[in-house]
């Protein structure tokens, strides 16, 4: 394996239990909606931002906040440091610029910089075809199996020069990693 380290490794563990939360509420029609999600820390490296990017995006639209309100809020599911980076990041944005599509532009931005690597999908796509992803005798398959997917899946949302993992790409890595060595 190279001497760079993937942004996410097998041995990841986000206890989702142990994030902070907060509540996301908009007023529709004068009825109020709420929705919990989870605050980005570092202490969950790049697998809770991902995680924390997700539920943010999904709730945001269940409880239909506008386009404006996502970049206001967002910031408030980031800790100090995060949200410090990503003010900088928008800041010099004008109101014009903030459309749906910047913002999904901005976090993918927001993500790979959080990576510290210009192909972060590259070093992770190779550590998964590394000896370090093989399934170890104590790891029920089950397990293996699903963080196996989730790596991949997390995979195709780095930004990098190899291309996305398609279903039968991710189940040929998931057999692989199965394969002893002989």
């Amino acid at each position: 394996m190279s001497a760079v380290k993937p942004c996410i490794t097998y041995s990841s563990k986000l206890y989702i239990s142990k994030i902070q939360k907060i509540k996301l509420e908009n007023v529709i029609a004068g009825s109020l909606r709420k929705r919990g999600t989870l605050v980005f820390s570092s202490s969950n490296r790049m697998e809770g931002l991902l995680h924390v990017i997700d539920l943010f995006t999904k709730n945001a639209s269940r409880i239909q906040l506008t386009n404006p309100q996502k970049w206001l809020i967002f910031e408030n599911v980031l800790d100090k440091v995060a949200a410090d980076k990503w003010t900088l990041q928008i800041t010099g944005l004008t109101v014009h610029q903030k459309t749906v599509a910047r913002f999904s532009q901005e976090l993918d931005t927001f993500v790979q910089r959080y990576t510290g690597s210009r192909h972060p999908r590259d070093i992770l796509l190779k550590f998964i075809e590394s000896s370090e992803c093989e399934k170890p005798s104590s790891v029920d398959p089950e397990i293996h199996a699903s963080h196996m997917e989730v790596l991949c899946s997390y995979a195709s949302r780095l930004q990098g020069t190899e291309p996305d993992l398609n279903d039968l790409n991710t189940k040929k890595k998931l057999f692989e990693s199965f394969m002893p060595v002989w």
